[in-house]
């Protein structure tokens, strides 16, 4: 073994030019094929941080209208949880109902300054149900009170440093006292809820916020703690709406149903999208491992000529086919070392910008019960990438000392170089129709105008709203300045609706404003007018369209409706733009009018230079309101910031792209340089008989495109199928795809044949006397 350690290591060191390009492919494969794994592992085990994580279930909800289900939501009604745990003692161990944020979404305020990280509402069992570890407090009793705070670990310590935290006091957006009770353990990154900080429910149940009830109020999630993982859960769901039904009875109108999942399903199961990305990233990692694997073999494999003779020196000297293998294998296992070593290399340096592109720590992705993906990544490529040229070398013959015998190899050359420019042109194409496809949604007319447009909150305990106009209006870099309730892009909340007379139809989305709103969001009025009442709406086509009408006699001949129980009128027609993006269906809309100049949002129109003006707007907005935190942001921006997904997912794949590219770059130059070595006596005896220049290219060209055109062919073929599994994504999706992938492939053959052109310039100019000498 040590005989075959040092003949692999002197092999190595005789070519170092050699070594080193495959170090560096290998090295440049393992790391995103490792990463992409590592990312894969993280996304499909979320929420298995919790303890006992078996037994603890989500509640989702379902709404029944006229008999038909609706589709299953993570929002259930406030009183859902307690009543399944009060309803199923023997079964049910604990329930929590809690509030992700939406209710508070302002930061804490410790000392003088203000702390964005995430926090929830959650009532008295939260860490029971969750299995939680609490460092300290009692949170049973304290998070039934008011006003009480939990945070994290990492939150207390950016807080108060080295000081005990518990009986401090902080605020709620510098308005609600808040009491820190206790600590807990921070929640790792893969979890559904990561909460930095609990604040208890009733905190905001006391001052009237919120619907905790049976009753519609729609915004909760909720989780139950089973005593037995075993129990059926079929039988647990019938017996969880059984209690709904004792509670919230089923109406002529409309039901609820309500069933319960573990809380691994929740993210990646129930998430349509999810699975759709962690399907493609298993593709794109598979591709990679068979790259940078058969890049290897091909790089090797195209070697054999000239280490034939050395291998048959070895034969003749007494070494046995097992002995070659062997030696091979040692010597790949170096190269992996050195690739190992190049991939560490890579991470720890460029570990921020790993960490913006997949949106991931770099320490969540490499945790301890991940390591074992490196290693399973690197003993994949020692099988792949290694058996296959051990064998081929192992078989060479004694004879080979004395004659040429590789003709024959060069299938398994093409073969590989077949399947490494598919892998180019698969991850290309999708590639370019991810790039085209994000720019497509994020300026694509959305039925409003976000141009120099700035949100931000109302401030926070101003009620003299008269004054608080005055300000905006005293500010000579505003434009147009409204307000509403919520906006397009942050979504609406529902309300169920009907024609008078008929049963309920189905639940729209609604806001409050009015036509300055309008004027400043850019939404165009069809018919009618904006409404001027507390008891008007105006409402979009879709709305229009579910309810049955035509849109051209709808106002005349439907003027009213019920909402929420409330008769109102229909004052005009809005023309449908999108709400959450591009990724749901068009969804029916109604906006009330409200009667004071400020709701929840405040929306502004600032005129040139915009990013300038903004930072004035902030600066200016904190000296006018000092209680209180207020931050007006770009629109434009938080538009961008709603694709951010999918800008994540597309910037992993243009890494993946960028590797795969500069392995099979590296495999073709081996390639070619191995054919013009191969074939530099018959080159020059074709140009002793008068070839030319543009002859010899134009054969070595002609070599490579019978291998490049199938493959680049087979290539885009998989990316139309993946890129469509992709584009399911949205609603919408460029037009004339076909181009795009066509170019693509164009692009792919130009680069292949400019390539291949480049390595054989000097060969095809060179004098033919220079390859005939030696014979």
């Amino acid at each position: 073994m040590m005989k075959q350690l040092h003949y692999a290591w002197k092999t190595l060191m005789h070519n170092k030019g050699m070594a080193a390009t495959k170090v560096l492919s290998l090295g440049l494969g393992l790391t995103m094929c490792i990463l992409l794994f590592a990312r894969i592992d993280f996304e499909n085990s979320y929420d298995t941080c919790f303890e006992d994580h078996e037994n603890i279930y989500e509640l989702w909800m379902q709404w029944k209208i006229g008999g038909e289900l609706k589709e299953p939501q993570r929002m259930c009604v406030g009183s859902l949880a307690g009543a399944v745990m009060e309803g199923l003692p023997d079964i049910v161990e604990s329930a929590v109902t809690l509030q992700p944020g939406g209710m508070i979404d302002k930061p804490l305020k410790c000392g003088e300054s203000y702390y964005s990280e995430p926090k929830i509402l959650a009532d008295s069992l939260f860490f029971r149900t969750l299995g939680i570890e609490v460092l300290s407090g009692n949170p049973t009793e304290d998070l039934a009170q008011p006003g009480t705070v939990f945070l994290s670990e990492r939150l207390a310590k950016k807080m108060f440093g080295d000081n005990d935290p518990v009986g401090q006091q902080i605020t709620y957006n510098g308005t609600w006292i808040l009491l820190v009770r206790g600590t807990y353990r921070d929640i790792p990154d893969n979890a559904s809820i990561r909460a930095q900080a609990v604040i208890s429910l009733p905190t905001i149940l006391s001052r009237g916020i919120g619907n905790h009830s049976w009753d519609g109020g729609d915004s909760w999630y909720e989780y139950i703690r089973l005593k037995d993982k075993n129990t059926d859960i079929d039988l647990l769901n019938k017996n969880i709406n059984k209690i709904i039904q004792q509670h919230a009875p089923d109406t002529d109108d409309i039901g609820l149903y309500a069933f319960a999942l573990p809380i691994t399903d929740t993210h990646a199961k129930m998430n349509e999208d999810v699975r759709r990305i962690n399907t493609i990233m298993w593709v794109l990692a598979i591709t990679l491992l068979f790259i940078a694997s058969l890049n290897y073999s091909l790089i090797s494999i195209s070697s054999l000529n000239r280490r034939a003779k050395a291998i048959g020196v070895h034969k003749c000297s007494g070494a046995g086919s097992e002995s070659i293998f062997t030696m091979f294998l040692l010597e790949t296992l170096f190269i992996l070392i050195g690739a190992a070593a190049v991939m560490t290399l890579l991470i720890l340096n460029f570990s921020e910008f790993i960490e913006d592109t997949l949106s991931t720590p770099v320490s969540s992705l490499f945790a301890t019960n991940r390591l074992w993906i490196p290693v399973a990544v690197i003993a994949g490529v020692l099988i792949l990438g290694g058996i296959l040229p051990g064998r081929i070398f192992a078989s060479v013959p004694v004879s080979q000392v004395f004659r040429r015998v590789t003709e024959r190899k060069r299938s398994w050359k093409r073969a590989l170089l077949f399947i490494e420019f598919s892998g180019v042109a698969f991850i290309c194409s999708l590639l370019c129709v991810m790039f085209v496809q994000y720019r497509y949604v994020v300026d694509k007319d959305k039925g409003y105008d976000l141009t120099r447009l700035a949100i931000g909150p109302r401030p926070a305990v101003y009620d003299e709203s008269d004054a608080v106009v005055a300000v905006y209006k005293s500010l000579p870099y505003v434009e147009k300045f409204s307000s509403s309730m919520c906006t397009p892009l942050t979504g609406y909340s529902g309300e169920f609706v009907h024609e008078e007379g008929h049963d309920t139809n189905f639940s729209t989305r609604y806001d409050y404003g009015d036509k300055e709103y309008l004027d400043i969001m850019g939404m165009t009025i069809l018919q009618g007018r904006a409404p001027e009442k507390t008891d008007e709406v105006i409402a979009n086509q879709t709305f229009i369209r579910w309810m049955g009408w035509d849109e051209k006699t709808a106002l005349i001949e439907h003027p009213t409706i019920i909402v929420y129980d409330q008769r109102v009128r229909i004052t005009g027609i809005l023309k449908d733009f999108t709400i959450d993006g591009f990724f749901s269906e068009q969804k029916p809309f109604i906006m009330y009018y409200h009667p004071y100049p400020l709701k929840g949002q405040m929306v502004m129109k600032l005129k040139e230079p915009f990013e300038e003006n903004l930072n004035r707007l902030n600066k200016d907005m904190a000296e006018a309101f000092p209680i209180g935190y207020i931050e007006f942001k770009s629109m434009e921006r938080m538009n961008e910031e709603m694709y951010s997904d999918v800008k994540i997912f597309r910037d992993m794949t243009l890494l993946a792209a960028i590797a795969i590219i500069m392995i099979t770059v590296m495999g073709l130059v081996g390639f070619v340089k191995d054919e013009i070595n191969r074939r530099s006596k018959e080159i020059a005896i074709r140009k002793v008989n008068g070839a030319e220049t543009a002859d010899i290219l134009g054969l070595m060209s002609l070599d490579i495109i019978k291998v490049a055109l199938p493959g680049v062919a087979a290539g885009t073929a998989v990316a139309v199928w993946v890129g469509d599994i992709w584009l399911n994504i949205f609603t919408v999706r460029v037009d004339n795809l076909w181009i795009y992938y066509t170019l693509t492939a164009i692009a792919i053959i130009a680069v292949i044949l400019a390539s291949v052109t480049t390595l054989s310039w000097q060969t095809a100019r060179e004098n033919p006397s220079i390859s005939l000498k030696s014979e």
